[in-house]
């Protein structure tokens, strides 16, 4: 279930709107599905957090200020 997601939103790593299969899966996909695999390497891919948050709430999902998911931290 995961790796759907994945999938579904990874055109989002080079730059391209969210697709709505991608918005989708952000809004169905459980916070604890997602936070444990937020590892250093992969926030590391994450290099505009602000952008990245403008891309989960453009997708109906609210993101709490400084909430903390995997290695990362909203701002």
């Amino acid at each position: 279930m995961r790796l759907i997601g994945i999938n579904a939103c990874k055109p989002l790593l080079w730059g391209q709107a969210p697709s709505p299969e991608c918005c989708y899966r952000i809004r169905i996909t459980p916070e604890y599905c997602v936070c444990p695999v937020v590892t250093p390497s992969l926030a590391a891919l994450v290099k505009d957090l602000n952008k990245a948050i403008r891309v989960i709430e453009k997708c109906g999902r609210p993101v709490p200020r400084h909430h903390k998911c995997g290695s990362i931290t909203s701002p």
